[in-house]
């Protein structure tokens, strides 16, 4: 627990979680969803390479609106409806292997820009990316240990876009 949060805390916290995600559930929330310039370029060199997937403690709903535009870079896309458990849960990384018939843990790689997708990559026992340029800080991300850090999805592209499947 933060040093400056109390137990009292957790209900309004609770709340502004509750808040933000049944606001993003809006299609005029699109409005303030910015994808990064780079976006489309890194996942052209990942999808030469990878199947690409997608599993979010997002709805599905939210995620195939906010990712309309790349859609065809991913062959699962499966929100919070799809698992019992949200991240820091693996399950929804499990459950998309399984969509996928995919059951080799070596060559998964779960990328995301927060602690809980560090752990739920961990937990999935797969190999974890974080990318700094999202929701977490990197020193916060660092602490996590995750396989690998990125400043963002380009970068981590540009690295690992070579190996082979």
């Amino acid at each position: 627990m933060a040093k400056n949060i109390s137990h009292s805390d957790f209900p309004v916290i609770e709340n502004i979680k509750n808040a933000y995600k049944d606001y993003f559930k809006f299609l005029e929330a699109k409005e303030h969803i910015k994808m990064f310039d780079f976006c489309e370029e890194a996942l052209t060199i990942l999808s030469k390479k990878y199947i690409l997937a997608v599993f979010s403690n997002s709805s599905k709903h939210t995620l195939e609106r906010d990712l309309e535009k790349f859609a065809h870079f991913f062959s699962v896309v499966l929100g919070e409806e799809s698992v019992t458990k949200p991240k820091p849960s693996g399950e929804g990384i499990l459950k998309v292997m399984e969509i996928l018939k995919y059951s080799d843990k070596n060559n998964v790689f779960y990328v995301g820009d927060s602690i809980v997708d560090i752990i739920a990559a961990k937990d999935a026992g797969v190999k974890s990316i974080a990318v700094s340029s999202g929701m977490s800080l990197k020193k916060d991300l660092e602490k996590a240990k995750p396989d690998y850090l990125f400043e963002n999805i380009l970068e981590m592209a540009k690295q690992l876009g070579w190996k082979k499947t």
